[in-house]
């Protein structure tokens, strides 16, 4: 009995040794979790990486032979989210990323349309998990988000971006009882829509929204949509008609209602001597956390380090980090979780190892004296009230709307940062951790810049009232102008823009006309001439109407701004106590 026993075990000893099982070990292998995965990148590529994830086991997937692109896909492959920060990888997972990040912003600028049109000309924009605040009167967009779906959306947005072109759109409206129509003429921007009311006595009322859009076979196409009147299934009446280019003879369609039917005649043409439009291409990058990262050289030479913790608590890793320059630790019991360190790569001074740990689990790390102190951020500002406020009077820009802009994109991040406008100084207040400040004054930067001034010719002419007048305004500053007699009155909100350096510039404006002959009122977005040239809007019948409006740069312009006008920043700080949270 003792011999079959002995025997069993020598057997079980060389089915163990044998080759099948040494082939099932190397496939156990090649199906690494995730932390052994990336532990294993550490090693044979000499990098760092700290992850803030679970392990788990990794699906199939194809592996890239560079780097930094082979640590991207590893991390994604275990639902986490790579970003670099100098020499160093951190790995979070997906889950925690959306919880502890902050959004990062870029900028999105047109040349030759507006910014409002562009955004509601690329389909699908902006995509989901991206926020976007259009600024009209600075003709640019923030656009909000995780850093790697930010760069996604802003490369979408460019390359979907669709050409625009001033067009002069005539319309011809039925007469009651009577065979000819009355002539209406504007002008606006394909892709835009324009709101147009008439009324007069000869024709029926016409209150619609008018959108002049370019076909891919460069013809014009007119969609009308009259939200005041139904057709037969109780749905506001829309049509849509194609006019192609190079025709004299207008396209006719029928408006069908409940009320009835009505004709109307119509034609677009190009506006002469528009400027000619370059293909869009992104802007170069306004902030460094959005710029991508050189591939390392890892041929260079360099002092390396070798740090391996696996799925070790937080407080643990500080602990024996903090242990290796014989420093004093205060963790506060909020820092929870794992951490794993898989450092082989280029050595890392003490304090950025330790920054790079807490980054990674969105703490702050203040040090007072020989002691280090971690927490969450809300944490420190309360117990070492450190806060930091900055005030930055705005030379050109409105700090009240500038705020109002900046409020709508912390309602959408976890930045602890306020933001509130001092309209006495006309000054912007930031106040919160001055190392999270960074987007925010780049915005700032950005929108505080000199406008163009230009020089305006506006005139209205009817039977009824003439006016005219000339005016210097800077570009994204709201124009109103009201004028009247005893017969008619007219207004005008105009809010030019400037497009492109060249000078081309449109505005978005509301026009209205009343009188005891007629009323009309028109607003949208359209092209304006350097010269006197095609009328803004030409009601022709037996009391014309023209609103005509010209622009060009005014011979003197607003200097650029002297220098950072940067007051009140950073709070006093003694010589032992400093922040150096990331």
């Amino acid at each position: 009995m003792v011999r079959h026993k002995i025997l069993l075990a020598l057997l079980i000893g060389l089915l163990l040794s044998s080759p099948q099982v040494r082939a099932s070990e190397k496939a156990a292998f090649l199906s690494d979790g995730f932390l052994e995965s990336l532990h294993k990148i550490a090693r044979t590529k000499q990098v760092n990486i700290i992850v803030n994830a679970p392990d788990k086991a990794l699906p199939d997937f194809k592996k890239s032979r560079e780097v930094d692109i082979l640590i991207k896909e590893t991390a994604q492959a275990g639902d986490s989210v790579a970003s670099k920060v100098g020499n160093t990888w951190l790995i979070i997972s997906r889950s925690r990323y959306v919880e502890i990040s902050n959004k990062e912003l870029t900028l999105l600028r047109t040349s030759h349309q507006p910014i409002e049109v562009a955004l509601e000309n690329v389909t699908g924009f902006p995509p989901a998990g991206i926020s976007v605040f259009p600024i009209a009167s600075a003709n640019i967009a923030v656009l909000s988000g995780y850093t790697d779906a930010l760069n996604s959306a802003e490369e979408e947005f460019y390359a979907n971006l669709k050409t625009v072109r001033p067009v002069v759109v005539t319309l011809g409206l039925d007469q009651k009882n009577r065979h000819d129509a009355i002539s209406l003429s504007f002008k606006t921007f394909t892709g835009t829509t324009s709101k147009l009311e008439v009324n007069m006595p000869e024709m029926e009322r016409l209150k619609a929204n008018l959108t002049v859009s370019e076909t891919l076979d460069g013809n014009f196409q007119l969609t009308l949509i009259c939200s005041d009147l139904r057709d037969k299934s109780g749905k506001p009446v829309s049509a849509s008609s194609e006019f192609k280019t190079g025709r004299h003879v207008a396209q006719k369609f029928t408006l069908d209602s409940q009320t009835g039917s009505r004709e109307i005649e119509w034609r677009a043409e190009l506006v002469e001597d528009a400027n000619p439009q370059p293909s869009p291409t992104p802007s170069p990058r306004n902030s460094q956390e959005l710029q991508s990262q050189p591939s390392a050289n890892y041929d260079a030479p360099f002092d390396r380090m070798k740090m391996v913790i696996k799925q070790l608590p937080v407080n643990e890793a500080f602990a024996e980090v903090i242990a290796s320059e014989e420093g004093n630790l205060v963790c506060d019991n909020a820092c929870t979780g794992t951490v794993s360190l898989f450092c082989y790569g280029q050595k890392l001074y003490f304090e950025e190892l330790l920054n790079l740990i807490a980054k990674s689990q969105k703490l702050s790390v203040r040090k007072i004296g020989n002691t280090w102190h971690i927490s969450p951020p809300a944490k420190v500002t309360d117990t070492f009230d450190f806060s930091n406020s900055v005030t930055r009077r705005m030379q050109f820009a409105n700090a009240e709307e500038t705020a109002r802009t900046l409020q709508k994109w912390l309602k959408t991040n976890t930045n602890d940062n306020t933001v509130t406008a001092d309209q006495i100084v006309n000054a912007v207040v930031i106040s919160g951790n001055a190392t999270r400040m960074g987007n925010i004054k780049m915005l700032l930067t950005e929108l505080d810049v000199p406008p163009t001034l230009l020089d305006v010719n506006a005139a209205v002419q009817s039977n009824q009232i003439s006016w005219s007048e000339q005016f210097t305004t800077p570009s994204g500053r709201l124009c109103q102008r009201i004028s009247g007699n005893q017969t008619a009155s007219t207004s005008l909100e105009l809010m030019p823009v400037v497009f492109a350096t060249d000078g081309s510039s449109g505005m978005n404006y509301k026009f209205a006309y009343s009188s005891s002959e007629c009323s009309i009122s028109l607003s949208g977005w359209a092209p304006i001439a350097r010269a006197d040239e095609t009328p803004v809007l030409l009601l022709g019948n037996g009391s014309p109407i023209s609103l005509r409006i010209s622009a060009e740069a005014a011979s003197e312009q607003l200097l650029e701004p002297t220098g950072n006008d940067d007051e009140d920043s950073a709070a006093p700080k003694s010589d032992d106590a400093f922040e150096s949270s990331f």
